[in-house]
């Protein structure tokens, strides 16, 4: 189970009553379940914290590496994506996946396999991760 940290209080010493502020705390967050849900959140929230200058810990749940869970983790090549490369992706400032698969030397097949948007995912997460994105 999982408890929410709490806040610690600080107590300033000056006449009459005492000043009882928060200290600092780093955001965090955890997220239970490592597919392309949970990457995207994280994406977002990594991406926000860049723009603020801001840390955050992020804790993950779950049995699969982030950005692939059962989804996107099958190898096999038939296993594909239900809709048009052409038609996904993370927003900007990220490629399109269409663009990423291209940048590689894929082929861009109109439904490509559910490996390549894992690994994009996972590039994409790598990318906020560093602030490149």
């Amino acid at each position: 189970m999982y408890t929410a940290p709490t806040t610690a209080e600080t107590t300033t010493p000056g006449p009459g009553p005492h000043t009882v502020r928060p200290a600092a705390v780093e955001p965090s967050v955890v997220v239970v379940g490592n597919g392309a849900a949970g990457t995207l959140l994280v994406i977002s929230l990594l991406r926000a914290a860049a723009r603020e200058h801001a840390r955050l810990r992020v804790s993950w749940i779950g049995d699969e590496q982030p950005g692939r869970g059962v989804a996107y983790s099958t190898p096999r090549p038939w296993h594909r994506v239900n809709a048009p490369a052409a038609s996904m992706s993370l927003g900007a400032p990220s490629a399109r996946f269409e663009e990423w698969l291209a940048a590689r030397g894929a082929c861009a097949d109109e439904f490509p396999a559910r490996w390549g948007f894992g690994t994009y995912l996972t590039d994409v997460l790598a990318a906020a991760r560093r602030g490149d994105s």
